[in-house]
């Protein structure tokens, strides 16, 4: 009988950080779902382009990540108010 080997592909690029999409496709995904000024929340931000979007047709977005490094460059995109606050 033949022996069957585990095998596992190494990556050398990390996988952090979630799919980056459009800005256009978020701005459509809000104009169709939401109205001006409403809340939105995004539970897994990753690369952040929810949240930039939000900010670019005044809607409010809550973005929440539990990864520290991806928090991190998602803080880089979004547009943040007077009081952000990092909880860990």
């Amino acid at each position: 009988m033949e022996e069957h080997q585990e095998r596992t592909i190494a990556l050398d690029i990390p996988i952090r950080g979630g799919a980056e999409r459009s800005p256009d496709f978020y701005k459509w995904l809000l104009a169709t779902f939401t109205d001006d000024s409403d809340y939105v929340l995004d539970v897994f931000s990753g690369c952040g382009g929810l949240g930039k979007a939000c900010g670019e047709v005044y809607r409010y977005c809550l973005c929440l990540e539990g990864d520290d490094i991806v928090y991190e460059e998602c803080l880089k995109k979004v547009v943040c108010g007077p009081y952000v606050e990092k909880r860990v």
